[in-house]
C-alpha cells in the first residue's frame, strides 16, 4: 500500500491516481471527441470519465480543481504542460471562474438605508445609469460585459447611492447565470427589500458567447428589462425612466 506523509492511502485511490495517469499519457495522440469517442448522451462523457478513473465523490474531492482541468484540456487536444506559457493556464481559469463565485447577501449591502421621501410627502424615482456590468453565462462560462439602468420609487426608505452600483456588481458576480435572471434579482431586491413602490432595471451587454463562437456576431447587444410596482402600472414612469436613461447617454457620448 502507497503511502502519503506517512499515513497509508486506500488502494482505491491508488488505483484512480494510476489509471488517470495511463489516461493522461494517451491523451495527446487522439482526439477526445472524434466520431468515435463521441458520447450518444449528453451525460455519457462525465459518466465515462468518472468510470474510467474509477473515482467516488471522496477521492475527486482531494483532486485539486486544477488537477482536473488540465486532465480535460488534455483529454481534448490541449495539452498545457507542453508550453511554459500555458502550464499556469488551468489554475489561472479557476482563478478566473472564482471571480465570479462570491457570496452575496443584497439585503446586508442595502442595509438600514435613511428616512424616504415618503416621509416628508415627497415622491419620484431615485435613478442611476451607466452603471458598469459584468457577468459569465451558464451555458458557455464566457463572459458578457455593458451597462446596467437601475431605478427605484422609494416608500418609508432609500439607500445609499453607491448601493445601487453594488447590487449590480454584486449580483452579476454571484455565479455564473443569465442576464434576464440577474435582472430579476436586482429589481426584486430595489422593490421587495426596500418595500418601494416600484423598481425598474434595464440592463445592456454584449455577451462573448455570442460575439466570439457559435454565430459569431460581435457588436451584438442584448437589452432586457424588469418593472416591478408603479413601473408595471403606470406607463408614464416607464417613460420618465427611458428619458432619464437616453439623457445620461447622450451626456456619457459627449465626454
Amino acid at each position: 500500500m502507497a503511502t502519503r506523509r506517512g499515513r497509508p492511502t486506500p488502494k482505491s485511490q491508488v488505483k484512480s491516481r494510476k489509471l488517470l495517469r495511463n489516461r493522461q499519457d494517451t491523451a495527446g495522440s487522439e482526439s477526445y471527441m472524434s466520431a468515435e469517442h463521441e458520447p450518444k448522451h449528453p451525460d455519457s462523457l462525465d459518466q465515462r470519465l468518472i468510470g474510467e478513473i474509477n473515482c467516488d465523490i471522496a477521492t475527486l474531492g482531494e483532486v485539486r480543481p486544477e488537477t482536473l482541468l488540465r486532465f480535460a484540456f488534455k483529454r481534448v487536444g490541449f495539452n498545457t504542460d507542453v508550453d511554459p506559457s500555458t502550464q499556469n493556464t488551468p489554475r489561472r481559469f479557476i482563478k478566473y471562474l472564482m471571480e465570479y463565485l462570491n457570496r452575496f447577501d443584497p439585503m446586508a449591502v442595502l442595509g438600514d438605508g435613511f428616512k424616504g421621501p415618503e416621509d416628508h410627502g415627497i415622491h419620484g424615482i431615485v435613478a442611476q445609469c451607466n452603471i458598469p456590468f459584468r457577468m459569465i453565462c451558464e451555458h458557455h462560462l464566457l463572459p458578457a460585459f455593458g451597462l446596467a439602468h437601475v431605478g427605484y420609487i422609494p416608500r418609508h426608505k432609500v439607500v445609499g447611492l453607491s448601493k445601487l452600483a453594488r447590487l449590480v456588481e454584486g449580483f452579476g458576480t454571484q455565479q455564473p447565470s443569465m442576464q434576464e435572471l440577474i435582472g430579476e434579482k436586482i429589481a426584486d431586491a430595489l422593490h421587495k427589500g426596500l418595500d418601494s413602490n416600484g423598481s425598474i432595471v434595464l440592463i445592456e451587454a454584449e455577451h462573448t458567447c455570442m460575439s466570439c463562437r457559435g454565430v459569431t456576431a460581435p457588436g451584438v447587444i442584448t437589452s432586457t428589462q424588469v418593472i416591478r410596482g408603479v413601473f408595471r402600472d403606470v406607463p408614464a414612469a416607464r417613460e420618465e425612466f427611458a428619458q432619464l436613461v437616453a439623457s445620461a447617454k447622450g451626456k456619457g457620448s459627449n465626454r
